[in-house]
């Protein structure tokens, strides 16, 4: 095993082609690794955007459904009253109501 690190070691320290290919190799896999990190950090921020817009869609749509629920309660106040079934109508105005034609 040192016997072969050895030659390894004698060979990379005899051998400019082979030092600027070892160092050519680290730095495009630092250059990777940086990339990785970076394109994390961009995924992150998309994510964090894409959250608050959500929320604030959510927010937008409770103010809405809140005035709807407002609006509708007013009205079912607002209603009019009087003929709660339709067994109260004379038989004239339930014909009109309800026809065949």
């Amino acid at each position: 095993m040192i016997a072969a690190l050895t030659t390894a070691g004698s060979a990379i320290a005899n051998s400019r082609a082979l030092q600027i290919a070892i160092i050519g190799a680290l730095f495009i896999v630092l250059f990777l690794l940086w990339l990785k990190g970076r394109d994390d950090q961009i995924r992150k921020m998309e994510r964090m955007i894409g959250e608050r817009q959500a929320r604030l869609k959510q927010d937008h749509i409770r103010k809405e459904n809140a005035k709807k629920s407002k609006q509708v309660a007013d009205a079912r106040e607002s209603a009019p009253r009087g003929i709660t079934n339709a067994d109260e109508l004379r038989d004239t105005d339930l014909g009109w109501i309800v026809s065949d034609n």
